[in-house]
């Protein structure tokens, strides 16, 4: 168990974020990639990432506006990241969200499902790399559920794609727009902070960036 005593600042991910990036570099520097930078989209895979990022963060939003959807255990989620991340400023929030984009996307997209989808089949590669992105990011397991699934769409795009831009910045518009919801607009989540204290024990599993 890892126990939190206080919110998290840019010093306390980087470590971890960086060392995703370095590691992402390295193994995807190794595998017979059938993507490339731009992929089958050419330059459009710029203005396309930054569209379906946000396309995908839209329909989480909508998802949690949904009551079926916002159960206890979601709410609680966001309440949890919230705490952990409510000092982050403009600043942490872009860049964390980029390295994450670029080092998630190139450890376990261009790497990890790369190698499986050569050594087993499509489907199986998209599936093991999104569990292994679910469970990177242990919180709850509701958030390993929305995480897996999210790894999956990330993991479709790029083969549809082809671009492992793509998915970059798509991943990277996602998480800004996920991190400025929490942090600094918890109340269109639906959060009530009044009385907020900070307890927070989670599983230590892995790095704790979106």
């Amino acid at each position: 168990m890892k126990v939190f005593n206080r919110p998290l600042v840019l010093k306390d991910v980087l470590p971890s974020a960086l060392s995703v990036v370095v590691l992402g570099v390295v193994l995807s520097s190794f595998v017979v990639a059938n993507w490339s930078l731009l992929g089958v989209l050419g330059w459009w895979a710029i203005p396309g990432g930054v569209l379906f990022g946000l396309a995908l963060y839209g329909l989480c939003f909508g998802l949690t506006c949904w009551r079926p959807f916002y159960t206890p255990s979601m709410r609680q989620l966001m309440h949890t990241l919230h705490s952990l991340f409510k000092n982050f400023s403009w600043f942490d929030i872009v860049f964390v969200s980029c390295l994450a984009g670029i080092g998630e996307e190139l450890l376990l997209r261009g790497a990890l499902q790369t190698w499986l989808i050569e050594l087993i089949n499509p489907v199986s590669g998209v599936l093991i790399a999104s569990l292994v992105f679910g469970l990177m990011h242990y919180l709850s397991r509701i958030y390993v559920i929305v995480t897996t699934v999210l790894g999956i769409l990330f993991g479709v795009a790029l083969v549809l794609s082809d671009s492992i831009l793509f998915v970059i910045i798509g991943h990277a518009i996602y998480d800004v727009c996920a991190f400025f919801m929490v942090v600094k607009r918890p109340d269109l989540l639906g959060l009530d902070l009044t009385n907020e204290r900070f307890e927070i024990e989670v599983r230590d599993a892995g790095p704790l960036d979106n």
